[in-house]
């Protein structure tokens, strides 16, 4: 079985882009391929792939949760890997309820007409009282807290992310 996920998290590749497209954008979405087993003990190829490229992201800008749509670079870059994957197999898309995601399974979407499914396990890790917030504004003490995931600060820890991420992936098998 075939699946794709996009995920909020740092997948960033660069090879498939051209120098003014890589200067244009900070965070390229590429698909990964990863191979696992399942239950049932046959092999499943699951594709991994970054949402595009927001407006946020291009300003510096800490997203966490908010629900920003994706710019319009983002929406190309995004258009650009749908057409490199128009030839992969896929049985089902798997992304995150946050709006730049859904944008970007259904673009990817586009060339393979198969079911989307949302899942609260794959959306981005909370970033609490740093949502919205430009990184360059940020005193050294809140860089400090932000860092060391203060729960002070309504962050969620990389432990709960990945606890979700893994629930996630067990679910699917």
């Amino acid at each position: 079985m075939l699946k794709m996920c996009t995920l909020s998290k740092e997948y960033i590749a660069w090879e498939q882009l051209s120098d003014k497209e890589k200067s244009q954008t900070m965070m390229p979405a590429k698909m990964y391929l990863l191979k696992s087993i399942n239950k049932r003990g046959d092999y499943m190829n699951l594709y991994i792939m970054r949402h595009g490229t927001t407006c946020w992201n291009e300003k510096g800008i800490t997203q966490g949760r908010s629900n920003n749509r994706l710019s319009k670079s983002g929406i190309a870059l995004t258009k650009k890997v749908a057409q490199i994957h128009e030839n992969t197999n896929l049985d089902v898309i798997y992304c995150s309820p946050l709006t730049r995601t859904v944008q970007t399974a259904n673009i990817m979407n586009s060339f393979h007409n198969v079911k989307i499914i949302k899942d609260d396990k794959l959306i981005e890790i909370d970033q609490g009282i740093f949502s919205g917030r430009s990184k360059d504004d940020l005193t050294e003490k809140e860089k400090s807290l932000k860092r060391a995931r203060s729960e002070s600060c309504g962050m969620e820890s990389y432990q709960s992310a990945y606890n979700r991420a893994k629930d996630f992936l067990e679910s699917i098998k």
